[in-house]
């Protein structure tokens, strides 16, 4: 099978992100942290694709989420006012994620292309515990 193009790359990874922090607030709607506890040992917000920009919208948001008890659009939009890293437009892009997510039960497949593409980067690190010691592998 032919690699895909990195431009198509790219937007596979992007769709994916996007899809998966939809999944999320979806899924936190009715209290439920399923998704989020599932995410939150798998992705690192250094995997996202604008972990280094300056506008990491993606990256801003699922750290808030991470720090929320059910990381539903209000509490994420909440949480990023708190920690002063709410910009213009967050809000209506918190709800763009929900009405363009397909369904949440895609989560999974999200998960993997990220780690895939994180690992086909180099900036996946794989963290062990052992005995209550952290060993991280890459």
């Amino acid at each position: 099978m032919a690699r895909p193009q990195t431009t198509e790359l790219f937007q596979s990874v992007r769709l994916a992100e996007q899809s998966l922090l939809g999944a999320i607030l979806i899924d936190s709607s009715d209290g439920s942290t399923e998704v989020i506890d599932y995410c939150s040992h798998r992705i690192k917000p250094e995997y996202f694709l604008d972990y280094n920009f300056y506008d990491s919208k993606n990256t801003r948001i699922y750290i808030a989420m991470l720090e929320c008890k059910s990381p539903n659009q209000i509490a994420v939009a909440q949480k990023l006012k708190e920690t002063k890293k709410l910009w213009g437009g967050d809000c209506v892009y918190l709800r763009e994620l929900v009405a363009d997510c397909p369904t949440i039960y895609i989560y999974q497949d999200c998960v993997e292309t990220i780690l895939d593409y994180a690992k086909e980067t180099g900036i996946y690190k794989e963290t062990l515990v052992y005995k209550g010691l952290k060993i991280d592998r890459t």
